[in-house]
């Protein structure tokens, strides 16, 4: 079962510099007796931001998923996390990868290429569990200057999904503005609107508190969304 206590947008903030501050947003679910505590970051490509998520990620004891969106790249390649966790996402050769899943050690957890990009990396945890025995993960971003707003890797991950009623949770910076989950509506907020309206899919934010907080502005603009099938965790 999905704790939803733990979707709301109450978050601490790792202060990361003077300049930018920006939320961790706690989730978690649970299988049988075994809770895996989800956290979801925009690192913003930075130094700061990145050694914070690393002595965090250091400190978990327990399962764990993270998801991170502009994480710090160096020559194509993501750096600054742990090297005893899983680091996934999508290498494609002369471009920089916007997002990255990590997991703990002890969970079964690989990326499924099918659906994964720089900008989206797409996981498939084979739980072990002869009910669920796969559970669909992604760290997404949305790129502001993409007017389309979702791409084709995305609408096939998560009709793929609904084929198969398999659960899903999409973690994500979105770029986008829409009174579900802020305080105002924009042309791409409608149009992810649409796009979660029309697949079945549900935002998971509680409350509506900013996300981001950088000088003198406040968005809304992270979310996690669920498939209806992962209510069954």
């Amino acid at each position: 079962m999905i704790n939803k206590e733990s979707f709301s947008s109450r978050a601490f903030v790792l202060g990361f510099s003077l300049i930018i501050c920006v939320a961790l947003l706690c989730q978690s679910f649970k299988m049988d007796n075994t809770r895996i505590t989800c956290f979801q970051l925009n690192a913003n490509k930075g130094v700061a931001p990145t050694s914070n998520i690393h002595k965090h990620i250091s400190s978990l004891r327990n399962m764990f998923l993270y998801f991170i969106q502009e994480p710090r790249v160096r020559k194509h390649r993501i750096i600054g996390l742990p090297k005893d966790a899983q680091i996934m996402y999508k290498r494609v050769q002369g471009t920089i990868p916007r997002t990255a899943v990590v997991g703990s050690k002890d969970l079964n957890l690989w990326l499924d290429p099918r659906f994964s990009t720089p900008d989206l990396t797409t996981c498939v945890w084979l739980t072990g569990n002869k009910r669920e025995q796969r559970f669909y993960v992604a760290s997404l971003y949305l790129d502001i200057n993409n007017t389309s707003v979702v791409f084709k890797e995305l609408e096939e991950l998560v009709s793929y999904c609904n084929q198969n009623n398999l659960p899903l949770l999409i973690a994500l910076d979105s770029n986008a503005h829409s009174t579900i989950w802020g305080l105002e509506t924009n042309p791409r907020g409608e149009r992810l609107e649409e796009f979660i309206a029309a697949n079945n899919l549900r935002v998971e934010n509680k409350g509506k508190k900013p996300t981001f907080v950088a000088r003198g502005s406040e968005t809304h603009i992270d979310l996690t969304l669920i498939h209806p099938s992962s209510e069954r965790w």
